[in-house]
């Protein structure tokens, strides 16, 4: 991965450039390692201007942020995998969520959404029964389960 992971510094418009004078950073990120956070998501969506606008907004001084690539993701063992301080990873075609799971049992990087939840959240059945479990409102719904599921919601809405 090591090869193919791309290192984003994305300054906001205020940081200083780095020609600038060693006294002008600020003495609270002087000699602090930054946060390594880890984007683990398919190129599409971690390249995306949305995306960019949300890593923008970090202290480019606290923090590093490693994009996983579509081929780091899906082609090399999770061992192989950057070590990040910091893992955000999200759902969406073709991401192997069970290597993310495995990645995150191995190096144990705090990590800033439910995986697991993303799983749920594939599953109607299952959303609509934390939902009811939650005391949230859903609208009254029918469905066939075909691999056994069991809904301990009431279908009520």
């Amino acid at each position: 991965c090591n090869n193919i992971m791309d290192i984003v510094d994305v300054p906001p418009p205020n940081a200083i450039d780095h020609h600038s004078s060693v006294s002008s950073i600020s003495p609270r990120t002087m000699g602090k390692k930054k946060i390594v956070l880890g984007v683990c998501a398919m190129d599409k969506k971690s390249r995306s201007k949305p995306m960019a606008e949300i890593l923008s907004r970090l202290d480019p001084f606290l923090f590093e942020i490693i994009i996983f690539g579509n081929k780091c993701i899906l082609e090399d063992n999770v061992e192989d995998w950057p070590v990040v301080d910091v893992l955000i990873a999200f759902y969406s075609g073709g991401f192997p969520l069970n290597k993310a799971e495995s990645y995150v049992a191995l190096r144990n990087p705090f990590v800033l959404n439910d995986l697991g939840m993303q799983r749920t959240l594939m599953d109607r059945r299952k959303v609509y029964d934390l939902m009811e479990a939650s005391g949230i409102d859903v609208p009254r719904h029918v469905y066939m389960s075909r691999d056994g599921y069991t809904s301990r919601g009431s279908g009520q809405g």
